[in-house]
């Protein structure tokens, strides 16, 4: 599961739900509205049907290639300061 990875305490996806109902930061992060999350269902899954290896991996490449845009930006490099 992605979440352990992230936090290793979590093991089951009511305890992922649980900490996206008490920590808005967490839920803001991953673009969740903290006033309106979906339900436990929706949740789950999200979690076990739809987030497998290579999504994840798009995901990842994606928010790098948007950094490497952000910093090209600002006259940075990636890599030479972050």
């Amino acid at each position: 599961m992605m979440f352990q990875k992230l936090r290793p305490d979590l093991r089951k996806v009511a305890e992922v739900y649980r900490v996206l109902q008490v920590e808005e930061e967490i839920a803001q992060n991953l673009r969740f509205d903290p006033d309106d999350l979906p339900g436990y269902e929706t949740i789950r899954h999200f979690i076990n049907d739809l987030l497998d290896d290579e999504t994840v991996k798009q995901v990842f490449y994606q928010e790098v290639e948007t950094i490497d845009q952000e910093l090209h930006r600002h006259s940075e490099r990636l890599g030479e300061k972050t």
